[in-house]
């Protein structure tokens, strides 16, 4: 592999695979914070905004928009970072329960109509949002640090012609990463206690 001499929107192209590369240890070593802070921004910006619109247009003053968006801003940023976790809960373990209850009637009716064929899907449902709440910050972690090493992979491999050795590199990473985000979240627990 080698690098071909190409212009991405003016840049050339060994700076976007570094910048690949970058994003990609980032992601390894802090992903589950970046992916937060991301998601507390867009609340953030998104009640901001839809504040500002509202007060603005209906008081006629830019002045109170203003304050009103940056009072939404706050709360939005609030409401990103602690329903986080419950917003990828409630997704996540909806869709599980839900596929657990439909294989459970297809394939095992008789279990499913003991279960109670109109409460199955909820109770699983519930159970699945319970279970991927308790682990929702290991999950996290273990897929961004999957996509951080796909990353670091991509990067690494217009610089380095082995695959075994950008293999190698990206493996080192992809775990030092891991353990250091899920040492951040033991570390954090043993403080609360």
């Amino acid at each position: 592999m080698s690098i071909e001499s190409v212009k991405i929107l003016g840049v050339e192209d060994w700076f976007i695979y570094l910048l690949i590369t970058l994003i990609g240890v980032a992601l390894c070593f802090a992903g589950k914070s970046i992916v937060k802070a991301l998601v507390s921004l867009a609340a953030g910006l998104l009640l901001g905004m839809y504040l500002y619109a509202f007060i603005a247009e209906g008081t006629d003053s830019a002045a109170l928009g203003f304050v009103a968006a940056l009072i939404g801003f706050l709360a939005g940023l609030a409401i990103g970072y602690f329903l986080f976790k419950v917003a990828i809960s409630v997704i996540v373990g909806a869709l599980i329960g839900n596929y657990i209850a439909t294989y459970l009637k297809i394939y095992y009716p008789e279990i499913f109509t003991k279960l109670g064929a109109e409460y199955s899907s909820i109770i699983l449902a519930l159970i699945f949002i319970v279970i991927i709440y308790l682990l929702s910050n290991t999950i996290l972690s273990i897929v961004t640090v999957i996509l951080g090493a796909a990353l670091v992979y991509t990067g690494l491999s217009a610089f380095i012609a082995s695959s075994e050795v950008v293999l190698l590199i990206t493996g080192l990473i992809a775990i030092a990463g891991l353990v250091v985000q899920l040492s951040r979240r033991k570390r954090r627990r043993s403080k609360k206690k």
